[in-house]
C-alpha cells in the first residue's frame, strides 16, 4: 500500500548540495559575532605551570586578556633611569599583567619602557613595563608584549608627560 505523502515529505527528500531546498536553516546557537569580540579572552595554558601560578606576573596573573585598540608613545628606559627618544604605537591587548602592542620600532627583550597611553580630553596614563617578547609579524611592524611593573619614579614620570604632552 501506498502512503500519501505530503509536502513537508517532498520537501525532506528533495537535497541541493546547500541542504533541503526551500528551508532556511536557523542561526547557530550562541553568542552573536559582535558579543563574541567583546568577551574576554583567557591567556594560553602553557604559561600556567602546576603550581597555579603565571611565570610572568606571580601567583593569580593569569586572568581575563581584553581587546584594547589606543595609541601609544613609548620610550624606553636605561639603568640610570633616563628616558630614550619616544615613538608611536599602537595597542592591541591588556590584561592585569601584560600589554601587548604593535610597533615600527624594533626593542630588545628585557629591556624596561615607558607607555603614556592617550586619553580623550586628559592627561595620559603612564604604565611601566618591561619587554617579554619582540616578534617581526608583517608590514614592518613588530609584535611587543609587555609585562606590566609596578611605577615608583615620579620624576621621570613626569617628565615623559610633559614630553608625550608636546
Amino acid at each position: 500500500m501506498t502512503e500519501r505523502r505530503t509536502r513537508t515529505h517532498k520537501a525532506h527528500e528533495s537535497m541541493s548540495r546547500f541542504g533541503l531546498m526551500g528551508y532556511v536553516p536557523p542561526p547557530p546557537a550562541g553568542l552573536s559575532l559582535a558579543a563574541r569580540q567583546m568577551m574576554p579572552e583567557l591567556e594560553p595554558e602553557e604559561s600556567v605551570d602546576h603550581t597555579g601560578s603565571n611565570r610572568r606576573g606571580g601567583p593569580g596573573a593569569n586572568g581575563p586578556v581584553f581587546p584594547f585598540d589606543a595609541e601609544l608613545e613609548m620610550a624606553e628606559v636605561d639603568e640610570r633611569g633616563k628616558l630614550g627618544t619616544p615613538w608611536s604605537a599602537r595597542s592591541r591587548t591588556l590584561s592585569r599583567s601584560s600589554l601587548t602592542i604593535t610597533s615600527r620600532r624594533m626593542c630588545h627583550t628585557s629591556r624596561r619602557v615607558l607607555v603614556a597611553i592617550h586619553r580623550i580630553d586628559d592627561e595620559p596614563m603612564m604604565l611601566l613595563g618591561r619587554v617579554q617578547d619582540c616578534v617581526y609579524e608583517t608590514d614592518g611592524l613588530y609584535l611587543l608584549e609587555l609585562e606590566l611593573l609596578p611605577m615608583n619614579d615620579r620624576q621621570t614620570q613626569e617628565s615623559f608627560t610633559r614630553r608625550a604632552a608636546k
